[in-house]
Order: structure tokens, then C-alpha cells, then sequence
């Protein structure tokens, strides 16, 4: 693979224990706390084989271990009549960062995205103390929006229930998204 053009792949469950890594590492260097382990990795396992229904990760592989990651999960906003791609679990590994492949992965993903005209942009929550990743993600033309991001999770939570969601979509790196419900 050339080094100066990492290529960005869809995740495949043979990622699986290195995004849960990943996630995990994420997760001690926001200082948000550690989620569960056994939860995390139903959660990933779930996107892995259903991105069409739970988000989809994609990768960057150097010497077959994910090295950068990006999970894209679609929103419908009515406020811009369209989908918003809210990215999520976004992770280098350290050893990696400063090379671009952030860029990489938000370039490749975004050329996608925009092969779909019902999807509006990008969205992402970063850490308010995260200097160094707003100014990244800001150098990708993404900026505050005057919000912030509340959240209420319950400590136990039912097992996903594949039945809740009867519409589906489909995200592929050579096609737009699609309806299959």
C-alpha cells in the first residue's frame, strides 16, 4: 500500500477486536469514562453486521491492524430536509497521528456522502477541552454550531431489538445511499 495514500476500507468483522481497542483507547484519552466491555462489543459487532441499520465504520489498515477509523451514522434533520452523517468514534493511534489520515478518512467519506443528494453534511461532537482535534476538524471547513451536546443514558438498557426499525439504509463506498424499507 502506498504510504502516502493509506486506502479507507468498510470495517469487516475480522476489525472487530481492533476497533473495540480503539474505542477503548478513545474512551481513556476523553476521560468519559470506560463503557463496558461486553456492551461495547455487542455495539461494534452490531454496526459490523448491520451498518445499514446501526452506523458504519470505516478503516485505515497498516500491517493488517486498524491504524484510523471513522463511524458514520445517518440522522434525518427536518430542518434541512435531509440527512445529516453524524461521525462518531473517530480514532488514530497515536503512532499514526500527524500523517493525514484523518483527512484521509473524512475525504473518502465525504466524496461518498456527496453522491447522495438527500444527505445535507457532516456532524460531530468533540471535547470542549479537545484543542488539538477542533482544530483538525476545523481545517475540514466543520465549525461550533452554538450548541451543546445533553445526554441522558440509563444504566441498564434492553438488547437490541432488530424489529424496532423497519427501514433501512444502505451506505456504500461506490454507491449512494439507498432506502431498502
Amino acid at each position: 500500500m502506498d504510504q502516502t495514500q493509506p486506502a479507507v476500507v468498510q470495517a469487516t468483522l475480522s476489525d472487530l477486536n481492533d476497533i473495540i481497542r480503539n474505542n477503548l483507547a478513545l474512551a481513556r484519552e476523553t476521560g468519559c469514562g470506560i463503557p463496558d466491555l461486553r456492551t461495547l462489543r455487542h455495539g461494534v459487532e452490531a454496526a459490523l453486521a448491520a451498518p445499514d441499520r446501526y452506523g458504519q465504520y470505516f478503516v485505515i489498515r497498516r500491517q493488517h491492524k486498524v491504524v484510523g477509523q471513522i463511524l458514520l451514522q445517518m440522522l434525518f434533520n427536518d430542518w434541512h430536509d435531509g440527512y445529516v452523517l453524524w461521525i462518531d468514534n473517530v480514532f488514530v493511534v497515536p503512532a499514526f497521528r500527524g500523517r493525514g489520515l484523518f483527512h484521509t478518512l473524512y475525504q473518502h467519506t465525504a466524496r461518498i456522502a456527496r453522491l447522495d443528494t438527500r444527505i445535507v453534511g457532516f456532524r460531530l461532537q468533540v471535547l470542549a477541552t479537545n484543542g488539538a482535534a477542533q482544530r483538525v476538524y476545523r481545517k475540514h471547513s466543520m465549525h461550533p454550531n452554538g450548541y451543546l451536546v445533553m445526554e441522558d443514558f440509563w444504566p441498564q438498557h434492553p438488547a437490541i431489538d432488530d424489529s424496532r426499525n423497519t427501514e433501512t439504509y444502505r451506505f456504500s463506498p461506490t454507491e449512494p445511499i439507498s432506502s431498502t424499507g
